[in-house]
């Protein structure tokens, strides 16, 4: 077995950092023992000082052991991600002069995305979401349903109203890459847009800005404002061109920056009004994390669509699972009622087994449906350490 680039074989490295995450949980459990005997044996009258010295410590003691785990992650991926890139080196080239073409084969669409998906998970490394506790948690998701509420059959109302204009305005006329949103999972956002009638939409991870222009296009002459983050993750250097792009559309505003610092200023900046988040970058469990903080953090945000996460596209089984489980989530366009309506658009088989697109969901937002325990489960799940490419 190679050894990995700290010096130590993985084997051993894995092992290592097992036992050192099993002793320094093992502490943690002794201290939190002594300190609660202590506790009591004060009892209510103890010392102030010596409960936030305890806190302190304990707050240290967590940090160690999630450092640990970190450097344990990143021998696993170091040595799984060394196989992978060196099966995926000779064809990294073909591959991006392949994202011109939408022409890609149900087989060429899961190699396609490993690369990004690769650049997305160093992201992750350097920036973890700080969690936040669900507010108003009830047992189960309860649903404040209305006229306008986002439900699969609402969306499916929608995206039938809509698809005479989005054929007009866009489809046959719009560059697409391989790595772009299909047309059916645009209708999915488009849809619940026009359910929630919003006054914003902020898209996050624009890249070539494709499905910018699409949402500059169809709201042209309307007083949708649009938002399109993007800070270049991928390597790609389609900020420049994103923005020339994207220049010829009044109601569409490119900012290059980083969109977990720029969607807090955008909300607080149209507080009270109406809006829509599509998360097309960052990916995987960050994206996930990003659109479970923005429905927390805001009753204005109205719906949030992530792409890239059908199980083809995520490479992470656990992820899958948990957002397959997330109740909160109203539609995933791969599954066969979505794809029977709209894969037309696509020009693309409507049967699911044939795998065309990436993958959307829509989640509700907490006007819709509550904040609930469900929702602490989903960001529970996403505390674990983000899958490799298997």
């Amino acid at each position: 077995m190679a050894p990995n680039s700290g010096g130590l074989p993985s084997g051993m490295a894995v092992l290592l950092g097992l036992g050192l995450l099993g002793a320094g949980a093992f502490l943690r459990d002794c201290f939190l023992l002594l300190s609660g005997d202590a506790g009591a044996s004060r009892g209510l009258a103890g010392s102030m000082v010596e409960d936030i010295a305890s806190q302190q410590r304990l707050a240290a003691m967590d940090l160690e052991i999630a450092e640990l785990h970190r450097q344990l992650h990143a021998h696993v991926s170091g040595d799984r991600g060394a196989a992978h890139g060196a099966a995926l080196a000779s064809k990294s080239k073909q591959q991006r002069e392949d994202y011109s073409s939408r022409a890609a084969s149900p087989g060429e669409l899961a190699s396609l995305r490993q690369e990004p998906h690769g650049m997305a998970s160093k992201q992750r490394d350097d920036y973890k979401l700080p969690a936040h506790p669900v507010v108003n948690s009830k047992a189960l998701p309860v649903w404040n349903l209305t006229a306008d509420s986002v439900t699969a059959k609402s969306l499916i109302a929608a995206g039938r109203t809509l698809t005479e204009r989005l054929k007009t305005c866009c489809i046959g006329q719009l560059k697409a890459r391989g790595d772009s949103i299909t047309w059916f999972e645009a209708m999915s956002i488009l849809a619940a847009a026009h359910i929630k009638k919003i006054d914003v939409l902020i898209e996050s991870g624009v890249a070539s800005g494709f499905s910018s222009e699409i949402w500059g296009r169809f709201y042209t002459g309307s007083p949708v404002k649009i938002y399109s983050i993007d800070k270049n993750s991928e390597g790609l250097n389609d900020n420049e061109a994103a923005r020339k792009r994207l220049a010829p559309y009044p109601n569409v505003q490119f900012i290059e920056g980083d969109s977990l610092n720029e969607i807090p200023k955008i909300l607080e900046r149209h507080r009270g009004q109406r809006i829509g988040v599509f998360i097309d970058g960052p990916k995987t469990h960050l994206a996930a994390r990003l659109a479970l903080e923005v429905i927390e953090q805001s009753t204005d945000v109205q719906f949030v669509g992530v792409h890239d996460v059908a199980n083809y596209s995520l490479f992470d089984d656990g992820l899958f699972a948990a957002e397959n489980a997330w109740q909160r989530v109203v539609l995933r366009t791969w599954q066969q009622q979505w794809r029977q309506e709209f894969s037309h658009l696509e020009g693309c088989s409507p049967d699911p087994v044939n795998k065309c697109g990436w993958g959307m969901l829509i989640a509700a937002s907490s006007t819709d449906m509550q904040l609930s325990d469900d929702d602490r489960a989903f960001s529970k799940a996403l505390q674990i350490q983000p899958g490799v490419l298997s």
